[in-house]
C-alpha cells in the first residue's frame, strides 16, 4: 500500500506467478513476505524430490521418457547414416579394383607377391633348388608370370630365403610382397649406370629390388620403414 490508499503491485506478484504459489483470498504480498514464500516453495520442491516414485508426477516422468527416446532415436539415425556412408564408400573402392587385384583376402585365394609371384603365405617350396637356365630366360618367364622377378629364376636360395618368403608385407601403396622381396628391397644395392644396371638378369638390383612399386599404374617409391607385416 502507498500513501493516499492507492493499491500498488509489489515484487510478490512476480514470485507468485513464477512459483505458482496459491495466495487466493489473501492480501497482496509485501517484500517482507517474500522469504517465507520462497521457503514454502523450496519445501514443496524438496518434498517432491524425496517422495516415493509413485508420487512423482506421471506427466513429468512421461516427458523424461520421451526425451530419452528421442535422444536415442537421433543417435541411432546418426549411426545408421554414418554406416551407410562408409558402406557406399567401400563399394566405390571395390568397384574400382584393377583387373587381377583384390581388396579382400579370402582363405581360398592364392594371392601372389607383387614382385616375385610366389604364393603369399606358402612361400618357396622346401625342396626347391635354383637352376641358372631360368634366369637365362628371365624376360620370357617374367612375361608369362606377369611379375618382374619370378622367384624360380633366382640363382641361389638359402633356408632363410625360404622362411622369409612365407611372410607377408604390405607397402605404403597397399600392394603386397613376400618377406624375401621386402628384405631385398630394404637392402637394395646402389646401381648407378654400371654394367649390370641394364642387364636382364635376376642379379640386377633394378629387377630383384626396384626402387618403386612394380605394380601396374603404381610406381610409389619404396621406403623400408613403410612396410607393414600382415598375418594371414
Amino acid at each position: 500500500m502507498s500513501g493516499g490508499g492507492e493499491t500498488r503491485h509489489t515484487a510478490g506478484n512476480f514470485y507468485q506467478a513464477s512459483f505458482a504459489y496459491d495466495f487466493s483470498g489473501s492480501p497482496l504480498l509485501s517484500h517482507h513476505d517474500i522469504p517465507a514464500m520462497l521457503a514454502a516453495h523450496q519445501h514443496r520442491l524438496l518434498h517432491m524430490l524425496h517422495s516415493p516414485e509413485g508420487e512423482v508426477s506421471a506427466a513429468i516422468m512421461d516427458r523424461i521418457n520421451r526425451a530419452e527416446e528421442n535422444s536415442l532415436d537421433r543417435k541411432i539415425e546418426s549411426e545408421n547414416k554414418h554406416n551407410k556412408n562408409v558402406l557406399e564408400k567401400k563399394k566405390g573402392i571395390s568397384s574400382a579394383e584393377l583387373d587381377g587385384y583384390t581388396n579382400n583376402i579370402a582363405e581360398d585365394d592364392n594371392l601372389m607377391c607383387e614382385l616375385c609371384g610366389v604364393v603369399l603365405g606358402e612361400g618357396i617350396p622346401a625342396d626347391f633348388e635354383p637352376d641358372p637356365k631360368y634366369d637365362d630366360a628371365l624376360e620370357q618367364h617374367a612375361s608369362v608370370s606377369q611379375v618382374k622377378a619370378p622367384w624360380f629364376c633366382i640363382r641361389q636360395c638359402f633356408s632363410i630365403d625360404k622362411d622369409l618368403s612365407k611372410r607377408v608385407f604390405a607397402a605404403k601403396c597397399g600392394h603386397v610382397f613376400c618377406g624375401r622381396c621386402m628384405k631385398n628391397i630394404g637392402n637394395r644395392l646402389s646401381v648407378k649406370g654400371g654394367k649390370r644396371s641394364n642387364d636382364i638378369t635376376i642379379l640386377n638390383p633394378n629387377i630383384y629390388a626396384p626402387r618403386k612399386c612394380p605394380a601396374k599404374e603404381c610406381g610409389v617409391v619404396f621406403k623400408k620403414s613403410k612396410f607393414m607385416e600382415l598375418f594371414l
